[in-house]
């Protein structure tokens, strides 16, 4: 009786299980291995009413698949695909890739290569965008069209967005309009995916950034420390897009990737950046002399680099043994270093040193910069800070400070 029983149990649960598995998703799945043309022309119909990029990614995720089924099938799929490539591809906007890219766009969105046509620095230096020079790199057309070796062409629409996703990943020839990126295994309903090791190389910047560039292209023969790292590691984006260590996939439907780059694009409007720029600093006090000493070691171009008026200021100030301050233009020294082709913004030195160039020029890679500027008293001590100027408005961010006894 007992041997009974357990047969009835078995074949109850035996039964049970298979109606969760004929009941699963997982069934459900494997069943819909075909569908008619009819079922697929709705879904089409539904999407083109719609005719968003959602509505027809929507479309091609689940109808994509069954594009051998029939002619009928493949020409709603191949027309669902050129719907979705208008539309991202007329807007010509980095909006249409927040779809699917929202934590890259996120990124982008907060970077300075989103400000660069709307940047109140720009704006000015350019007198309201009148030196038409200037603005191709501000809003620059995808230089993959116009070449990585070439001066890029200003877009004519969307150029508030600035450097923006159209600027460095689409590719649009003929009848194909592409986005290239340095992954292999990117395939998407979405759009055409091409892969590109470009993107991890500093080439890729310098179509703009070509004084920087050029600088950092010197480094092989310059720089000795950077010597034991080759191109291929110490690129522009090496140190200007953060790594991100967490495993994320860059689009919703994406792979998992183990390391990736964020599209924060740090320079000088970052404090860590600054400060990593500037870790090889001394200030000391020697033989009534206050001795500065700043190593360009830690970047692999001038500091400070580009094309406007960015500064390193270097300002200390004395007092006495009161904690008073000497009076002696203030008590105050300080030191600009902007880059050579700068626009000079502020005043020069206050306290002059036994300095034998002028101010204003950036410490060059692998360069040594020294300077001695004698103290009016023999006690007392030296407050000084080091900060970094960018724009008109006098915007500065303190990246040391500290204070000597003597």
């Amino acid at each position: 009786m007992k041997s009974i029983n357990c047969y009835f149990d078995r074949l109850i649960s035996l039964s049970i299980i298979a109606i969760c598995i004929c009941n699963s998703p997982l069934q459900a799945g494997a069943a819909a291995k075909s569908v008619n043309e009819k079922q697929v022309e709705r879904a089409f119909e539904q999407a083109q009413a719609v005719n968003s990029i959602q509505a027809w990614d929507d479309f091609l995720t689940q109808y994509g698949r069954f594009s051998k089924e029939s002619p009928q099938i493949r020409r709603f799929i191949d027309q669902a695909r050129w719907a979705i490539e208008q539309l991202i591809f007329d807007s010509g906007s980095s909006e249409t890739c927040r779809i699917c890219h929202e934590e890259i766009y996120a990124e982008w969105k907060s970077s300075f290569h989103a400000k660069a046509w709307t940047d109140t620095l720009f704006r000015y230096s350019t007198q309201d965008y009148q030196k038409r020079e200037c603005l191709p790199c501000h809003a620059p057309e995808p230089i993959f069209e116009t070449g990585l070796w070439r001066k890029p062409s200003v877009r004519k629409t969307n150029r508030e967005e600035g450097v923006s996703c159209f600027s460095c990943h689409v590719l649009r020839s003929g009848l194909t309009n592409s986005v290239v990126g340095p992954y292999r295994d990117s395939e998407t309903w979405a759009h055409e995916s091409l892969a590109d090791r470009q993107f991890k190389a500093g080439e890729m910047c310098g179509v703009c950034h070509r004084v920087t560039h050029e600088e950092w292209q010197k480094i092989d023969r310059e720089n000795e420390v950077l010597l034991t790292r080759s191109k291929s590691e110490y690129t522009c984006q090496t140190c200007h897009m953060s790594k991100v260590n967490v495993a994320r996939s860059v689009g919703t439907k994406g792979p998992l990737r183990q390391s990736t780059r964020a599209h924060d694009f740090l320079g000088g409007h970052s404090k860590r950046q600054l400060r990593e720029a500037l870790k090889n600093y001394s200030v000391q006090i020697k033989n009534g002399k206050l001795l500065l000493r700043i190593v360009n070691y830690a970047t692999a171009h001038a500091m400070p680099t580009g094309m406007s008026g960015k500064k390193f200021i270097f300002q200390a100030r004395v007092f006495d043994e009161n904690n008073n301050p000497v009076p002696l233009r203030d008590g105050m020294v300080t030191e600009i270093f902007e880059a050579v082709y700068a626009r000079p913004m502020m005043a020069g030195l206050e306290m002059q040193s036994d300095r034998s160039d002028s101010s204003g020029s950036a410490i060059g890679t692998s360069k040594i910069f020294q300077r001695q500027y004698p103290l009016p008293i023999r006690n007392g001590k030296v407050m000084y800070k080091i900060i970094y100027v960018s724009g008109i408005d006098g915007e500065e961010q303190r990246i040391v400070s500290d204070e000597l006894q003597f």
